[in-house]
């Protein structure tokens, strides 16, 4: 048994994701220069990530800076300081990996 069993197909062209080869719409040739963008124009960048994907990456280190300081003020009571780990369990849209 194989991946191919367990999915239930068994030829590779009919793995999850391939393009359909009997589509016309289907253009396997590499995109046109006509069809490039220019990411150093903002009316570009504001058009491709209107949800502003970059922003929120490029914000990362403060928000990571502005959490280290809010963990190192932490005043933990005396019960805690044998604690060897923690574990963090989070849930969420995760439209960008962090």
């Amino acid at each position: 048994m194989d991946a191919r069993d367990f999915f239930g197909y068994k030829n590779p062209d009919e793995e999850p994701g391939r393009p359909d080869p009997a589509d016309p719409a289907t253009d396997a040739g590499p995109p046109l220069f006509e069809d490039a963008v220019t990411l150093d124009d903002p009316a570009t960048l504001k058009r491709i990530d209107p949800e502003d994907m970059l922003g929120k990456v490029a914000e990362l280190p403060r928000q990571l800076s502005q959490a280290r300081r809010v963990v190192a003020a932490a005043e933990l009571s005396a019960s805690l300081a044998d604690v060897d780990a923690v574990v963090v369990l989070a849930m969420g849209g995760s439209a960008i990996g962090a």
